[in-house]
């Protein structure tokens, strides 16, 4: 791959479900690229054969937006809760959900930290949806972002 510094970088996987990472070259040595990625992050990479420079108009008129969802945990034997934050522009939106295990259920951690994680990410999004109803009857500047640029 004969990336430059400056050029855009797409690095992709055989991960099912996984996205292409993206990333900037800001410095090279060699084969061996320095790269400042969209999530902020810089690393040395040396690219492969899942590795190419991608074209300006290859993404013309596209915002990339990146967010993460931090999901809390506490459980005993018997219920597990978890609870879903998103950090926001406009400050962060949680959801906290439960599962319960009925006493004659054989105890399987996995599937209640399954559930709970499960509801408290769909609690989360219907608050988004209905975040987003309330913005179309007052809509918030053109300009604003839910989540931060990269």
């Amino acid at each position: 791959m004969g990336a430059d510094i400056g050029d855009r970088i797409e690095v992709t996987t055989n991960t099912l479900g996984v996205p292409p990472r993206y990333g900037e070259v800001i410095d090279k040595t060699g084969s061996t690229l320095q790269v400042r990625w969209d999530d902020g992050h810089e690393s040395v990479f040396v690219p492969s054969s899942n590795c190419r420079v991608v074209e300006p108009g290859d993404q013309t008129g596209l915002t990339r937006l990146t967010c993460h969802i931090d999901i809390t945990v506490v459980e005993d034997s018997d219920e597990c809760q978890a609870t879903a934050t998103l950090n926001t522009t406009r400050g962060p939106v949680q959801a906290s959900a439960r599962a319960r295990r009925n006493p004659s259920d054989p105890e399987i951690p996995v599937v209640g930290e399954e559930l709970a994680i499960g509801r408290a990410i769909r609690a989360l999004g219907d608050q988004l949806v209905a975040a987003a109803g309330e913005d179309l009857s007052g809509p918030p500047p053109t300009e604003e972002h839910l989540v931060d640029r990269f």
